[in-house]
């Protein structure tokens, strides 16, 4: 056991334990994970290895042991070993595999405190023989206290979730972890002077465009709102010591040391993440948790799980972790772009420097395009938030131009939202059904994320080509006669061919062109597809009075 120089005053009771351990003769060969030399001789807590078929957790006298078949033969080479200390939790993993998680109910009765001890002993064998090295021993930081939320709560777990035909209960993860790290930061009560609950959270959301066209949070809304209660408490009189909770998100790869210690870092500077996982190992679907307290660096964290309050621990594998969300207090920019469209569209993004983006590629620094899954319900995973689609996402994006095209493999109406916010963190929103053929439909998002004032606007890209298209497409989903698309094809070659030449008698034919659609309508034309068409000559008109 260390004695009072080796062992820090600092060390406290929870700690990790490495060490090589050789196991080379006898069937006695243990670890004390919890010895106080201030205690009796059978007072204390430890792994007992019984070579060579299985390991035993060694408990105080009077108390059951627990038995784990596991093969630990003598040899000659070592058994890596590592033992986490957490409270009355035990884990014990042998050369890097996980061979028992064990709660104590509670840890620590009889030794409460104490250090870890190294022991061979014989019994029936007359030989023992031990040997240990490269040990080290670190401690775990008591996480700082999180307010826990459930969304099972009683007092809101029957209460729709966003728009759908769900409840808190079945759905609402993301929102409880959203409103336990807003609570964490003291960002309560809600600008309305409600306390901030899942339920009145909820409410905000549905009301301020926070939720995703598949039903998950939008952290972009998160942040928008932190400011807004920054701002009322500032003044009221009582000002926080930041301005708003700036979003990041971290979608690298796990396996990324760079990626880990990052994490670590804002961990262990007291400030809690938000980790979406996989949906008990569920390809349908995500699980958010909040993440306050680091085990093993890549491998497992503290976490308050919002459907389980006794889940405690991320373990990666069999967790997964797919990104991070993280909320940081800031006094800089909250300004992001998020545009999400259908899983049936192929979605390409071009910015204001020529780098583009779509499903294969993405060429835009420090942005995210990926296929996003709804939220799940951990427990029944084939309950979800709604359809996968495509998204991309882009902090801090520059000003100018953006190029943004759709296509479907498939045409028909799909879904097209745009959240754009400035760098105040106000909000701008499209949500929008649009017609998608096999041809890309243009669009520009105009955007300038210094302004305060008309900071974004969309606009469809309207060409006699693309209108051409649009006939087609509507002709392909049965909104257009055959009749009608042929003659209106051949009507806009002769309209765009006399725009070249005489842009008076092409602006008079193509008012007449909507005269025609009227008249075809609703024998050769649906409504639908009339006043579709119908508007987009009209932008069609207007491009090409700007331009000459």
């Amino acid at each position: 056991m260390p004695n009072d120089n080796i062992w820090p005053s600092g060390m406290g009771n929870n700690y990790i334990i490495e060490l090589d351990m050789w196991m080379v003769d006898g069937i006695d060969h243990n670890v004390a994970f919890r010895f106080n030399p201030g205690t009796s001789q059978g007072h204390y807590y430890e792994v007992h290895f019984q070579s060579p078929d299985f390991v035993n957790l060694a408990i105080p006298q009077g108390s059951s042991n627990r038995r784990i078949n596991y093969p630990v033969p003598n040899k000659s080479t070592p058994y890596h070993l590592k033992i986490i200390v957490d409270n009355g939790l035990l884990e014990l993993s042998i050369d890097n595999n996980l061979v028992v998680r064990h709660e104590y109910s509670p840890l620590g009765e009889i030794a409460p405190t104490g250090r870890f001890a190294l022991r061979a002993g014989t019994g029936v064998i007359p030989i023992s023989v031990t040997y240990f090295d490269n040990i080290n021993i670190t401690s775990i930081p008591e996480p700082r206290p999180i307010h826990y939320l459930s969304q099972t709560d009683p007092l809101w777990e029957n209460e729709t979730y966003d728009s759908t035909n769900y409840t808190i209960s079945d759905l609402g993860c993301a929102l409880a972890s959203a409103a336990m790290v807003l609570n964490y930061w003291n960002l309560t009560p809600l600008p309305d002077g409600s306390t901030l609950t899942p339920l009145s959270l909820n409410q905000w959301l549905v009301d301020n465009d926070g939720y995703d066209l598949n039903g998950n949070l939008n952290f972009y809304t998160i942040a928008n709102l932190s400011e807004e209660i920054t701002n009322i408490a500032s003044q009221s009189g009582t000002p926080l010591p930041f301005e708003s909770l700036e979003y990041y998100r971290f979608d690298t790869p796990f396996s990324s040391i760079e990626y880990e210690n990052l994490v670590d870092d804002f961990i262990n500077q007291n400030h809690p993440l938000i980790f979406k996982e996989s949906a008990a190992l569920s390809s349908s679907g995500n699980h958010f948790v909040v993440a306050n307290q680091v085990i093993t660096s890549g491998q497992e964290y503290g976490i308050l799980d919002p459907i389980n309050v006794d889940r405690n621990r991320f373990n990666q594998p069999p967790d997964q972790l797919l990104s991070v969300r993280y909320l940081a207090p800031s006094f800089t920019n909250l300004s992001g772009l998020l545009i999400q469209t259908n899983e049936a569209v192929d979605l390409t993004i071009t910015d204001p420097d020529n780098h583009s983006a779509d499903k294969n590629q993405n060429a835009i620094p420090d942005s995210h395009y990926q296929y996003s899954l709804p939220i799940a319900n951990y427990n029944n995973p084939q309950l979800v938030s709604g359809q996968p689609i495509w998204e991309f996402d882009k902090k801090h994006p520059a000003s100018g131009h953006y190029q943004i095209t759709l296509s479907a493999v498939n045409p028909g109406w799909y879904d097209f939202w745009l959240f754009a916010y400035n760098q105040n963190g106000q909000d701008w929103v499209y949500k929008q059904k649009v017609l998608v053929g096999n041809q890309p439909s243009p669009y520009q998002l105009n955007y300038d994320q210094e302004s305060e004032t008309d900071f974004a606007d969309l606009n469809k890209i309207v060409t006699f080509q693309s209108l051409t298209n649009d006939i087609t497409t509507l002709n392909q989903l049965n909104l257009l006669d055959l009749q009608a698309k042929n003659i209106l094809t051949k009507n806009l070659e002769t309209i765009n061919k006399l725009y070249q030449t005489n842009f008076l008698a092409g602006q008079h034919l193509l008012s007449v062109f909507i005269t025609k659609l009227e008249a075809f309508t609703p024998s050769l034309i649906d409504p639908q597809a009339t006043l579709y068409l119908t508007e987009e000559t009209q932008l069609l008109e207007n491009s090409l009075a700007n331009a000459n």
